[in-house]
């Protein structure tokens, strides 16, 4: 089911070819720069896939693999995998807590107690894996915009097609 998972993601999140239009000017002839092999096998060789950085950043139960993978956005991937990070420690731990808490076999004033502490675990679960999807999703948001992002400066950089 994971792999129809990652199969949907990458084949929704493809990129797709975008058309550019060159400016003319009414001045003079328009330049066309043909882009010698030796660029197109630089970018060829530099480019970064999208789909293996979606990939990546989907596997990883950390956020923040993709944009890593691509070199580009790393104060954002950092911060993705902090943020990942500390809600899934949060989860982990909230429900240790209520496991304990479960275990517990309370009577009287104890017992309103103990329903106080698992409501509060409970409430820390569900946000900390509420933050946890939402860091992952912009993780992978991320991921492809990055490759994309580094793929256009590069052409732009080594004028390649």
């Amino acid at each position: 089911m994971r792999a129809l998972a990652i199969a949907l993601l990458i084949t929704l999140t493809a990129t797709f070819a975008r058309a550019q239009t060159t400016p003319t000017t009414t001045l003079g002839p328009r330049q066309n720069t043909v882009p010698s092999d030796a660029a197109r096998h630089e970018y060829d060789r530099e480019k970064k896939s999208p789909g293996l950085a979606v990939t990546l950043e989907t596997l990883c139960p950390i956020a923040g693999a993709g944009p890593l993978y691509v070199g580009r956005d790393g104060d954002k991937a950092g911060f993705l995998a902090v943020l990942s990070g500390v809600s899934g420690g949060a989860a982990a731990g909230s429900l240790l807590w209520l496991l304990h808490l479960n275990e517990q076999h309370t009577s009287g004033a104890s017992r309103v107690e103990n329903d106080f502490y698992q409501g509060t675990a409970i409430t820390l679960l569900i946000t900390s894996g509420i933050v946890y999807l939402l860091a992952r999703a912009s993780g992978i948001s991320l991921a492809s915009q990055s490759a994309d992002l580094h793929n256009e400066e590069l052409r732009q950089r080594l004028a390649a097609p």
